[in-house]
């Protein structure tokens, strides 16, 4: 009996993209965000191909769910980078909700390894518009992950440059600099304790 459920547990997921419709399931629709649950239409005014912007924030979500096998979530992920390239593609770059656009294909870059396609699409949001300060967090957090936390100080830093008042940005460089040194005090010990390792074996 206990092979039996094992087996059907096992079997559920590797079923998940086969089975599930393209677009989203009712359970589904709660978790998209509220433009995609018809709120706030009037940001996205204008934008032709809106619904392949949502289509891909429920790939997104897909891609998200560990109950699903490694394989099945890049193929979502890969699925919602090119749903959001569609959208990309056939809009206004200077519509106002492009830079949310670019942060998301962003952030599938991301998680699938594409580190410097990650950043420039950053940087494009950022050109589109200086005053989303959401691209300025999502870009420092990225340097962060990568260690490279001068890098990351100076992504929140030029958005401090643009918008001097927000306490978003200014509270994520305190964060960013408290990690900063605790990190290089780490790597300081490190160096020492294998200084004094190597001084030993002479």
């Amino acid at each position: 009996m206990k092979k039996l459920i094992i087996l059907f547990l096992c079997y559920i997921p590797v079923l998940s993209w086969a089975t599930l419709p393209f677009g989203a399931t009712e359970a589904e629709k709660k978790m998209l965000p509220p433009v995609c649950q018809g709120k706030n239409k009037e940001i996205v005014s204008g934008l032709i191909y809106f619904n392949h912007y949502c289509y891909g924030e429920n790939f997104i979500n897909r891609s998200q769910n560990s109950l699903y096998p490694r394989g099945d979530r890049n193929y979502y992920l890969s699925a919602g980078a090119s749903e959001i390239e569609s959208a990309i593609e056939r809009n206004n770059k200077k519509h106002p909700f492009m830079p949310v656009l670019l942060n998301r294909l962003a952030f599938i870059k991301e998680k699938q390894k594409k580190t410097d396609e990650a950043i420039a699409l950053y940087k494009k949001s950022i050109k589109l518009n200086k005053n989303y300060v959401r691209t300025y967090y999502l870009l420092a957090n990225l340097y962060k992950r990568k260690k490279d936390f001068k890098k990351a100080i100076e992504a929140i830093n030029e958005g401090l440059k643009h918008n001097p008042d927000s306490k978003y940005l200014k509270k994520k460089l305190k964060r960013i600099e408290k990690k900063m040194r605790k990190y290089e005090k780490q790597k300081q010990t490190e160096n020492k304790t294998s200084q004094n390792t190597l001084n030993q074996a002479e």
